[in-house]
């Protein structure tokens, strides 16, 4: 199998397995088994709670339309067995599928848990100035 279909997988990553925080390193950086598609934002029915040392994306149930800030990679199956692992999928989170701009990602969701009271705006985990500054020009159009 060439290495480029074995690394067909897309995930979506918002909290610690962005560049820059705990588990990236141990996770993505310098994984050959996976690479960095970009920044982006999802984009629906769902928003981002910050449960201390870690968030959590969770549908939520009033017709609002929420970003969430992230980065998205192309794994291979090795790398996205790890994440399942770390994220306890699907016993703690689970994975469903969201539209990005590399087409359709996993995303780990927070099952059981909806609501709206303690989503963080504007729709970023622990944001860095450069996400934030990167969200602005994204609404932007630039």
């Amino acid at each position: 199998m060439s290495n480029e279909k074995s690394k067909g997988i897309r995930v979506f990553v918002y909290g610690t397995l962005k560049s820059g925080h705990g588990n990236h390193q141990a996770y993505l950086a310098n994984n050959p088994g996976a690479e960095l598609l970009g920044r982006c934002y999802i984009n629906g029915p769902y928003g981002i709670a910050d449960l201390g040392f870690f968030p959590c994306v969770v549908k939520t149930n009033d017709g609002v339309d929420r970003k969430v800030v992230g980065e998205c990679y192309r794994v291979d199956s090795e790398t996205l067995d790890s994440l399942d692992c770390l994220e306890g999928h699907p016993e703690w989170y689970k994975r469903e599928q969201v539209a990005t701009p590399w087409k359709q990602a996993w995303c780990y969701f927070m099952p059981d848990r909806e609501g709206t009271s303690d989503l963080i705006e504007p729709g970023i985990w622990n944001p860095s100035a450069e996400e934030i500054e990167w969200l602005k020009g994204a609404d932007n159009g630039s």
